[in-house]
């Protein structure tokens, strides 16, 4: 288990959801270079509680864009034997972060197409607060 990679993981990966778990859980097999990953689809679907078609589904969308690469075993090979996967330390760096293709909200910019900035919080009364009423602005004569 790799504190440093799990960590890595979470600082800079920008996917979410499902990809994320799916990561977090490689990342918690491998060793702090991001290698010696071998854990069976079966052990992964267990830890993010998915299927095992889900979960190779998954693992298969984080090879093919690039942050696990297959190293050993591709095929799969005999029953019982896995994969060897590793994590591409490479793409989790605050480098790869700033050159990361992703949604400009992801990156930390602001949107060119806003046309106002963001209305201001307004802090609502507490339940039993007590509110004041205001008298009516019309007059009767």
């Amino acid at each position: 288990m790799s504190i440093k990679v799990v960590s890595l993981v979470w600082r800079y990966y920008q996917g979410g959801g499902s990809k994320l778990l799916t990561f977090l859980a490689l990342a918690d097999f491998c060793d702090d270079s991001g290698g010696r990953c071998f854990p069976s689809m079966a052990t992964i679907a267990k830890k993010i509680r998915l299927s095992e078609s889900q979960a190779r589904r998954l693992v298969h969308t984080l090879i093919e864009i690039g942050y696990v690469a297959v190293v050993a075993n591709t095929k799969g090979g005999s029953p019982g034997s896995s994969r060897n996967y590793k994590i591409q330390l490479n793409k989790l760096t605050p480098s790869a972060h700033a050159t990361h293709t992703g949604s400009a909200h992801a990156r930390g910019a602001t949107c060119k197409d806003a046309k106002q900035p963001l209305a201001p919080i307004h802090i609502t009364p507490s339940t039993h607060d007590t509110l004041s009423t205001i008298k009516p602005s019309i007059e009767t004569s």
